[in-house]
């Protein structure tokens, strides 16, 4: 990769501020800016103004937010201001390359104003269209934005994809529009390269004391309607009410909340209702989840719908077993090696996830063993698509 890169952080930053952890769309734009910082530059908008940053103010700030200590928010506020000031006389792009890999503001006319005034040639990441797909799931009006979002990608030099299910949405929508899809890659996704490195650790550090611990699933995901928690939920509802407490397994819930999810939220935090089996982590550190995702039975992941479902990944990386809804972009990600249910049946999830439970499981051992056979995607083959796609564009 020869291109001049520029990197869009103001999403980044934005969460970072807040306060929050990454989401799944955050790390996948940390994984670009870990390939890329020796070589990129940052791009930040505000109040429809942007700036380019130096290379060197560049490459500061692009670490701290590889760093993701919140403890840090002082010190990246001020660097933050640095990078503003070195933007100055620093218009000029000379046609480098712009990675834009969340969907943020891509609707927004001022975005292209600020890629013209750069001279930018843009490169835009879709990760799904499920306002399009399943608006059910989504905030009102998010429908509409995404048409949007996709008009204005569509007119981007080059367009990546996280699957070929996405990409197969991609071309339906456009062939709708009359439009032509731009030059393209598919680049399966990959676990954060620190999450990997902490279950690798987990793993070797696995000590025998650790199988008396209670059995417990894990779900992890932004808490919103399309991740399907109202099933899970009913599913430890049914196993409370037919077995006794002491064969009910844990559930431990890991995830932000979102969108419409209330009534969730409200049973969440409602412990005495599931009599303390079931446990709501809002957000933790990769040491804790990578604790978390070896330490269990089995990840449960019944969602409506995914973009792509990294989760699923991380998880068969531990050596843990998943049960997940029978998505075509987890068959793509992940394959035969999960178990897949309905997600709107909760009456086969509480039977899987008691036969997980059991010591003994043969389901749990049969899916181990086909876990041998699978090989996970690697960030190394997603940056050697990407690397092809941009070295072929016009300069």
């Amino acid at each position: 990769m020869t291109q001049p890169v520029v990197i869009d952080i103001t999403r980044l930053l934005g969460r970072y501020f807040d306060q929050r952890r990454p989401t799944g769309v955050d790390r996948v734009t940390l994984a670009y800016v870990r390939h890329y910082v020796p070589m990129a530059r940052a791009m930040f908008r505000w109040r429809g103004r942007s700036g380019l940053f130096s290379g060197g103010m560049s490459k500061r700030v692009f670490n701290l937010l590889l760093r993701w200590d919140l403890a840090d928010v002082l010190k990246l506020r001020w660097l933050v201001t640095l990078g503003v000031l070195s933007c100055i006389g620093r218009g000029n792009a000379k046609g480098a390359v712009l990675l834009h890999t969340g969907h943020n503001d891509a609707e927004l006319p001022s975005l292209w104003r600020n890629m013209r005034w750069h001279r930018l040639r843009p490169v835009f990441f879709v990760h799904d269209l499920i306002p399009l797909t399943h608006p059910q799931y989504c905030r009102a009006g998010e429908a509409e934005r995404h048409t949007l979002r996709l008009f204005s990608m569509l007119r981007g030099q080059a367009i990546v994809v996280n699957s070929n299910d996405t990409l197969a949405q991609l071309t339906s929508f456009a062939k709708s529009q009359g439009l032509a899809l731009p030059a393209h890659c598919v680049a399966l996704l990959a676990p954060a390269q620190q999450l990997v490195a902490q279950l690798v650790a987990q793993l070797v550090e696995q000590s025998a004391a650790d199988e008396a611990v209670q059995p417990y699933f894990l779900m992890v995901g932004t808490i919103e309607p399309r991740k399907n928690h109202a099933l899970i939920l009913r599913v430890w509802a049914l196993l409370l009410e037919q077995l006794p407490l002491a064969q009910v397994p844990r559930l431990v819930v890991l995830g932000q909340t979102g969108w419409q999810c209330a009534d969730i939220e409200a049973q969440l935090r409602n412990t005495a209702q599931y009599q303390g089996r079931v446990q709501w982590v809002e957000q933790c550190n990769d040491v804790e989840m990578a604790r978390l995702m070896a330490g269990a039975c089995a990840l449960v992941f019944p969602s409506h719908v995914e973009g792509f479902g990294i989760p699923a990944v991380e998880s068969l990386i531990a050596g843990t077993p998943v049960i997940a809804s029978n998505l075509p972009v987890f068959r793509e990600s992940v394959g035969h090696v999960p178990e897949y249910l309905p997600a709107d049946d909760a009456g086969p999830w509480a039977e899987n996830i008691m036969q997980y439970a059991a010591p003994d499981s043969v389901q749990r051992a049969a899916q181990l063993q086909r876990m041998q056979s699978w090989q996970a995607p690697t960030w190394a083959e997603h940056f050697r698509r990407v690397d092809a796609l941009l070295a072929q564009l016009p300069a």
